[in-house]
């Protein structure tokens, strides 16, 4: 449904108004309501597949970031009830069903604009969704805003927000350069932007539960974030290649990022996410030392709203420090940092330096088998610049598991090597 959204969004909505007059004789017809949701999804994949098929490969990319988006958001939804208490809080009578519903959208575009995923991803659920209910109002319910309702909802807060979470994110990570696209440029570009203009005014036909004052302090909160990036856009390589941070000033950045973020009602998930990719890249660039000093009051200053896997390039960065950078015996080191590594993956399976640890790990304490098994971790998720060399250290495990006696005294000279 997200997909066929991302063609009718480049005026090709015929077949999405017939696949939606199918859809709502199907509800007409007495049939249960997730059946014919299925349905319509189905009639539209199969109305849409040559057309989506033809698009270029850049844009078919692009749609599937936005449906995954819109899938995890879905996702978000569904978790706000438990965090949020619904169930006991619609129980004793203090939250009607409809604005239960309403607060798990809230907190499902908030959850994807602090992880700068795109702004409004669920749109692309809702609008063929809408269509679909437009042909018979017993898609309607007093329990649920109506998915014309929603789509208003989506589309003030992408007003609201615009792309600048998105780009704060990548930027900070080392990506999102393009041309004339680049942080020196976009940041004070789109600080002034923001500081220059007011929060759009809410669509004439939104609903009534989304509050215009909460996207405005929210806003403010984006605005006052981007203006402190701007102040550092220099510290930004202009090569996308070069990932790490090692100039001085990006420390102060960081002390500034976590006194800004304690003052954020709305948006300190991404702040944390700034935090945590511009913490990432000073590791990379050997200073985990220094930064790691720093890391206990990043996350004091995010603790409730930080994501999880924020949550465990912190800990990649900080077991780091602890393995390579820290007194005490060589075997407590490994041990504190073993632990601190395994967090961090469980927290963000996507962190490739952690992974490559826990197998060198394994290989000091002559585990060629368990090494091997992580280092194929490290490598699925290494970026491809530095795959080739995971994947080396790989077969150089492989090779040890049939000789365990050979693999613990290789891995006993290595461990002298890299943690002397």
């Amino acid at each position: 449904m997200a997909l066929a959204t991302y063609l009718v969004l480049g005026n090709d909505r015929q077949p999405a108004a017939g696949a939606a007059s199918t859809a709502g004789k199907c509800v007409l017809s007495g049939k249960p309501r997730e059946i014919c949701i299925k349905d319509h999804a189905r009639d539209l994949e199969r109305r849409y597949r040559a057309k989506f098929a033809a698009l270029p490969a850049d844009e078919q990319q692009l749609a599937y970031r936005i449906a995954i988006a819109a899938v995890r958001q879905i996702a978000q939804h569904e978790y706000a009830h438990h965090l949020l208490l619904h169930p006991d809080r619609i129980a004793s009578g203090s939250i009607a069903r409809i604005d239960a519903e309403f607060e798990a959208d809230f907190y499902a575009e908030l959850s994807g604009i602090q992880a700068g995923e795109i702004t409004g991803a669920m749109f692309y659920f809702f609008d063929v969704l809408a269509d679909m209910e437009d042909q018979s109002k017993a898609m309607q319910s007093p329990d649920y805003e109506s998915a014309g309702c929603r789509v208003n909802n989506f589309n003030n807060i992408t007003a609201a927000f615009g792309i600048m979470p998105t780009m704060l994110v990548a930027f900070a990570s080392g990506g999102g350069s393009s041309g004339d696209v680049t942080p020196e440029v976009e940041f004070p570009k789109r600080a002034r932007e923001l500081a220059e203009s007011v929060a759009p005014e809410l669509l004439a036909k939104s609903c009534g539960r989304l509050s215009e004052a909460i996207l405005r302090e929210a806003r403010a909160e984006l605005a006052s974030l981007t203006a402190l990036m701007a102040e550092y856009a220099h510290l930004f390589p202009k090569r996308v290649s070069k990932l790490e941070l090692d100039e001085p000033e990006v420390f102060p950045l960081i002390e500034r990022l976590q006194e800004q973020a304690r003052g954020f009602k709305h948006i300190k998930g991404l702040a944390a996410g700034v935090l945590s990719n511009l913490v990432t890249r000073v590791g990379l660039a050997g200073a985990q030392a220094k930064v790691s000093r720093q890391l206990d009051a990043v996350l004091e200053s995010t603790a409730d709203d930080i994501l999880s896997g924020n949550y465990g390039n912190f800990l990649d960065v900080k077991a780091s420090h602890v393995l390579h950078n820290t007194d005490g015996p060589v075997a407590t080191r490994i041990d504190a940092a073993k632990t601190l590594f395994e967090s961090a993956v469980t927290f963000q399976p996507g962190v490739s330096n952690s992974w490559a640890n826990l197998a060198m790990i394994a290989y000091i304490k002559g585990d060629c088998r368990k090494a091997a098994e992580l280092a194929d971790k490290a490598a699925r998720t290494a970026n491809d610049d530095v795959r080739g060399e995971v994947e080396s250290v790989r077969s150089v495990f492989r090779n040890g598991i049939s000789n365990p006696k050979r693999c613990a005294e290789a891995g006993a000279r290595f461990a002298e090597e890299w943690l002397r």
